[in-house]
């Protein structure tokens, strides 16, 4: 660009010389070529720069089922779809508290605007989180909250920025992985049964151990398998698209590690996350 307008610039300081040895109609399409590309300059500056976008789970589209649980794991599952079937409402003093809480602990900084772009910081994709919390309810706002709030390091490492060849949009990362984990409990049903083998477990709070766990799991998955994109050619800008399909894939490989941590523990995976998840209770009281 800079080089076809110093050329345009050339050949008017040409005209304005020579006037006589130019042919007007050669004057004339050269006036409209730089008008044109002025025009195209100035559009393409002012158009704002767009970030990928990677999908959100499905909200539940069926309710959770009023049939009395035959053990502790389904009552405790059933438990988690209903908090996840609890839909964001910007009424609800708690919600909000808990969004606020969140931005604070990822941003070091107090909340100024409700209805802001700068929740893409923290990896929103819209100026209200109430729009992402549609698919996962509040169980996905929970699970964040308590990432952020109890291993303060790596979420802080994770939000990263648009220029990162690592990037992947935090908010929506985690409520996506909540879904995740929820799948993984139902093809599961020995690590469902170890996590919450009585009906007097804290189900939220082991729940959200097992999602930091998960989560930063995945995040190295997904370094490894993004550096893997990168060294075979993928353009770095392209690389969050990929985030659907690596999700997918970090599912299918969890199923077989949950699998072999349960035989190697002798099933005593479940109660390494109730314990831990006990002890922040007895530190919060």
């Amino acid at each position: 660009t800079p080089f076809f307008f110093s050329f345009i610039s050339l050949f008017s300081a040409l005209c304005a010389m020579f006037p006589e040895a130019v042919d007007p109609r050669l004057l004339l399409g050269a006036s409209l070529v730089m008008a044109v590309g002025a025009a195209t300059l100035l559009c393409l500056r002012r158009q704002p720069r767009t970030v990928p976008r990677i999908s959100l789970p499905s909200p539940p589209n069926s309710p959770v089922s009023s049939a009395e649980p035959r053990t502790p794991s389904e009552s405790a599952l059933r438990a988690l779809r209903a908090e996840a079937s609890i839909a964001y409402s910007s009424d609800n003093g708690s919600h909000e508290s808990m969004l606020e809480q969140l931005w604070t602990r990822l941003t070091g900084q107090p909340l100024k605007d409700r209805i802001s772009a700068n929740w893409g910081q923290i990896g929103f994709q819209g100026k209200d989180p109430a729009t992402d919390f549609r698919s996962m309810g509040v169980l996905s706002l929970k699970n964040l909250l308590h990432f952020a709030e109890h291993y303060p390091d790596d979420a802080k490492g994770m939000v990263r920025d648009h220029s990162d060849p690592f990037y992947y949009p935090f908010a929506v990362a985690g409520i996506n992985l909540t879904q995740n984990l929820l799948r993984l409990l139902k093809m599961d049903p020995a690590l469902c049964a170890s996590l919450f083998p009585g009906d007097g477990e804290n189900v939220l709070a082991v729940f959200a151990e097992l999602f930091c766990e998960e989560w930063i799991a995945f995040d190295q998955f997904w370094v490894s398998e993004t550096s893997a994109f990168l060294k075979a050619g993928g353009n770095p800008a392209l690389a969050v698209m990929q985030f659907s399909q690596v999700r997918e894939k970090f599912l299918q490989r969890q199923v077989q590690t949950w699998s072999q941590r349960l035989q190697q523990s002798n099933g005593r995976v479940g109660s390494i996350l109730r314990e831990r998840a006990e002890s922040r209770d007895n530190l919060t009281e």
